[in-house]
Order: C-alpha cells, then structure tokens, then sequence
C-alpha cells in the first residue's frame, strides 16, 4: 500500500514539473542548455562532486544498443532532462565496450544503466533500461 502512495507520489510530482518546465522552454534556450554536459569517467569528477555537492550520474552505453542510442535521441534530448542533469549531477557516460573494467565493477547487468554515485563512488541509485521522459526524472529525482 506504501509503496503504491509512494509511486502515484514521485509520479504526480514528475508530472507537474514536466508541465511547468513544458512552459519554461525559452528559459532553457536562453541558458544554452541544448545538451548534457557528459564527462569522461576518471578519478577528476569524484573531486568536482564533492566540491559541487552533487553527485555522480554515469550513463553506462554502447554504440550497437538500440536502447541506449534512444535514450540519447529522444529523454537524454529533452530541455527538462538535460536542465536536470547539468544543474544536479556531475554527468559521466562510459562506453560499455570500451570500458569493460568499470562495466564489471560497477556491476553492469543490462544497457542502458544509470548509475547515481556519492563523491565517495558509493552508489546511491540505479536504474536500467529505456525510460521515457516522465520516468526518467522521476528515478533522478528519487536519488
């Protein structure tokens, strides 16, 4: 029962910021937001996250997966996403294929995987998969 009111809950709240933020579109173009601001995974964004006070998402991708490349083309594209993630997280993406020590540590089982981390590379949430939009902001505003 809790965990319904929860889900009806974050879904409500996502709901209303996605409308309010739907009106706020020429903000997001005056602020030069057009794209998520993705770093490449290295000790350097646990620094920044601490000195910031955000934490660490990692978009964990790989080019032949279909999921991933449309998380990128349509969620990852949206004003509200990428408003999100450039004001409350230090934004990392890793190739999968290329980076197969971090897809081990991290404990990559599907892609795409979304990874939220401490400044101590602690997790605090994770999430897999193709998500839209209202989804999306409802599992980074959980974290």
């Amino acid at each position: 029962m809790i965990q319904n009111s929860m889900k009806v809950f974050w879904t409500m709240l996502v709901t209303m910021l996605c409308a309010y933020f739907s009106f706020q579109v020429p903000v997001f173009a005056a602020t030069d937001a057009k794209t998520v601001k993705w770093l490449d995974y290295s000790n350097k964004v646990f620094t920044q996250s601490e000195k910031e006070k955000k934490p660490v998402l990692l978009f964990v991708k790989a080019d032949w997966c279909p999921h991933c490349n449309k998380m990128k083309e349509t969620t990852l594209q949206d004003p509200s996403v990428i408003k999100l993630i450039n004001e409350s997280f230090i934004p990392v993406m890793i190739d999968a294929d290329a980076n197969r020590k971090l897809v081990v540590e991290y404990k990559v089982t599907g892609l795409p995987t979304f990874i939220v981390l401490n400044s101590k590379n602690k997790s605090i949430k994770e999430f897999s998969g193709e998500f839209s939009i209202i989804d999306f902001l409802a599992n980074l505003m959980q974290a």
